[in-house]
Parts: structure tokens; C-alpha cells; sequence
């Protein structure tokens, strides 16, 4: 296309995105029915001229555009919440108080739907779909999603994602084949006891002793000595019991997830963890259950579409900074179904601010809005190469 500039295009849309990803920011909904975010996207979808595919199965949305070429790639974003309360720090904070975009999804909605903007005045090479999810953090939004007429009988395709991350460097794009996001389950642990008065421990049995010897067990499953992160992880995220301080409560509750690199190692935690759950249950006078819930399988990187798409965009932005990354992410995402049904790549893209050091996820978590060009760039790269 040699009367096309992309990089000028992204940078005369990067006001428009920047718009976007406010606007999304200060609306979060969490889980797979978000309406007010769907509404916005179609809305701006609609007045490029599109027409999107959506049904009552979740607010998952899906583009398809003609490209001059038989190829097809699929562009992924997520567009939910967390439901993690803000600080006011930002103008355009959330108005849904107790929901914030804490994982960046603002910023992959407002690239994709950049990436839409540019392709709405171009004929791409290949056979775009666009692929705009709900319910990626918990409800494994991918899943009706890929359930769209655009993807029926869609047998050859790659599939490509960005996710932004607020720890690497503003702009740079992070790579790794093969495991590029680790597999994970949720585990929920019920300790029922018998209440009573706090003035009298010897009458009543106590959940909290045995939560906390569970917990305490579980957090040394984590491997915290493997550099530069550990690649076997526990986490407790959750611990709920009693609601006075004059109460011993009758039962406590202990969630949390579990994340390792390969399946061996995942069933070995499992192993692991059940063995912790059954001790502490036998030491005690305590009913404990433990529930492993299925979570998501592992992004898997394709070597040859990975590096593929790597070399082509660094022949567009030459001092692009690429880094391998040295270990595979402990996060977990649903784009995994992505790759396990279409050779696929997910890599992180940085964007990291100035003076903030949180990670995704957390209240305090800042991202650079810039890194949005780069990001919108290599989205069209793919789509046009």
C-alpha cells in the first residue's frame, strides 16, 4: 500500500483512542453481561459502518471485514472490569464505584477499536475479524464468543492479542513461544465448625485455627526462590469468617487459585494441596471440603506466527524495543481458547508509567496511554501485512 502512511494514521487516531479508552474507563462493568460498555462499542462500530455481530449470550461483539486476500486473522480485545474499588486520583476515574479497569482491558477495547477506525478506510489484505470479549477475568467470555456466525466453520486463521502490562517499558512489545500464559485453576476450601461466645473458646470449635494453618501451608507452595517470577503459584486471595469481634464464628471460607507452566505440575499442586486441606482436617476437630474449580488453559504462542509477525512490524517501526521474555507468565487469560483452536499469539505490550511501580490488578495500577500507538500499529500490521 505505498499511499499508505500507517503510522501517520495511528498517530491522527491517537486523540480518538485516547477518548475512548476515558470514556470506557469511567464506565466498568465486571463479568459477561456489560451493557453500557457493549452499547459504546457498537455505537462507534456503527458510525464507522459496520456491522456487528452480538447475541444474548454475553456482550461479546464481533466484526468482520473483507480483506483482498483468502487469509484470515482475528484481533482479540477484552472489555470487562474487576471489581476493585479506585482511588481518586484520575479525572476520568470509574462512576461504578467498587468496579475498575485495574487490568488495562480500557486500553485493549480503545487500540481495537483504533485498529477498526484505520481498517474502516482501507481494504486490508487479509480477512479481518474483529473480536471484542466480555467476561474474560472470570467467566470464560471467549467461550460464547467464538460461537458467533464469524467464527463457525472458521477452520483457517491466526489469531493474534495484545495485553497491555504497567511493569515493562512504555512501548516495548514481550514475547515468548510456546507456554506464553500458564494454566490455572480456582480452589474454594469450607471449614464448618460450631460457634459460640469469645469469652469461651472451650465451648465453641473454632474455624479460624484451622484456616489459618491452610493458609499458612498453602502459601509455601509458591516457589518465590525461582527467578525473575515463580513459575508455580498458590495464591489465597479470599479469606471470609465471622462478622463480630465478641463471636466465635461457626464457619470460615479460604479462595484462592492455583497457576503452574505445564499440566504435570499443575496436578502435582493439586496433589499437593489436597494432602494440606486432608492433614489439617484430620489434626482438627473441624468438616473441611475443598472444591477445585477448572479455570483457563495455557495461551500457546506459535513459533512461526509469532516470529512471523514480530519481523514484519519491526520492518515497519525498526527500533521497536522486542524482548523474549525469559519465563512463561503465571497470569491466566481466555484467550487461550483462541490459541488452542487457531495458531495464535498473545504478547505483552508495556506500558508502564513514569513514577507508578503497581502491577495489574492492583487499585493503585497506572498505565501509559501512549503505548496505545504502538499497539494500535502492530493490531493493523497484522491485519494488512
Amino acid at each position: 500500500m505505498p499511499d499508505f502512511d500507517l503510522l501517520k494514521s495511528v498517530e491522527d487516531i491517537y486523540p480518538y483512542m485516547i477518548n475512548v479508552r476515558r470514556e470506557l474507563h469511567k464506565i466498568p462493568e465486571v463479568g459477561l453481561f456489560i451493557p453500557k460498555t457493549q452499547k459504546l462499542v457498537l455505537n462507534e462500530l456503527e458510525k464507522m459502518g459496520f456491522s456487528p455481530e452480538y447475541n444474548d449470550q454475553s456482550s461479546g461483539i464481533s466484526v468482520k471485514i473483507p480483506g483482498k486476500n483468502s487469509e484470515t486473522v482475528i484481533l482479540r480485545a477484552d472489555m470487562d472490569a474487576l471489581p476493585v474499588i479506585e482511588p481518586k486520583i484520575l479525572e476520568f476515574r470509574s462512576v461504578h464505584e467498587g468496579s475498575m479497569h485495574a487490568c488495562g482491558h480500557d486500553l485493549h477495547t480503545a487500540m481495537l477499536l483504533g485498529t477498526a477506525k484505520i481498517l474502516s478506510q482501507i481494504v486490508p489484505e487479509q480477512n479481518t475479524i474483529l473480536a471484542f470479549q466480555a467476561g474474560e477475568e472470570f467467566d470464560r467470555g471467549a467461550v460464547p464468543l467464538l460461537e458467533h456466525q464469524n467464527f463457525l466453520n472458521l477452520k483457517d486463521a491466526k489469531a493474534f492479542a495484545l495485553h497491555v502490562n504497567s511493569n515493562l517499558a512504555s512501548g516495548s512489545l514481550n514475547w515468548k513461544i510456546d507456554t506464553f500464559m500458564g494454566f490455572g485453576d480456582w480452589f474454594e476450601i469450607e471449614i464448618i465448625g460450631e460457634g459460640g461466645h469469645a469469652s469461651s473458646p472451650q465451648k465453641a470449635i473454632t474455624p479460624i485455627k484451622p484456616a489459618a494453618e491452610i493458609i499458612s501451608a498453602i502459601n509455601t507452595l509458591t516457589d518465590l526462590s525461582h527467578k525473575p517470577w515463580p513459575v508455580k503459584v498458590a495464591t489465597v486471595t479470599m479469606v471470609q469468617s465471622g462478622n463480630s469481634r465478641n463471636v466465635i464464628p461457626s464457619s470460615a471460607t479460604i479462595k484462592g487459585t492455583i497457576r503452574t507452566k505445564d499440566l504435570t505440575e499443575l496436578q502435582f499442586i493439586k496433589k499437593q494441596l489436597t494432602e494440606i486441606v486432608y492433614k489439617v482436617r484430620e489434626s482438627s476437630q473441624t468438616n473441611i471440603s475443598l472444591d477445585i474449580i477448572k479455570g483457563y488453559p495455557a495461551v500457546l504462542n506459535d513459533k512461526a506466527t509469532t516470529v512471523d509477525a514480530l519481523s514484519k512490524f519491526s520492518k515497519i517501526i525498526p527500533s521497536i524495543n522486542l524482548n523474549e521474555m525469559p519465563e512463561t507468565s503465571m497470569v491466566i487469560e481466555d484467550f487461550s481458547y483462541f490459541t488452542n483452536r487457531w495458531p495464535g499469539s498473545m504478547i505483552f505490550l508495556g506500558a508502564s508509567s513514569p513514577g507508578f511501580n503497581a502491577f495489574n490488578h492492583s487499585p493503585d495500577v497506572m498505565f501509559d496511554e501512549s503505548a496505545m500507538k504502538i499497539g494500535c500499529a502492530y493490531l493493523c500490521s497484522l491485519a494488512m501485512k
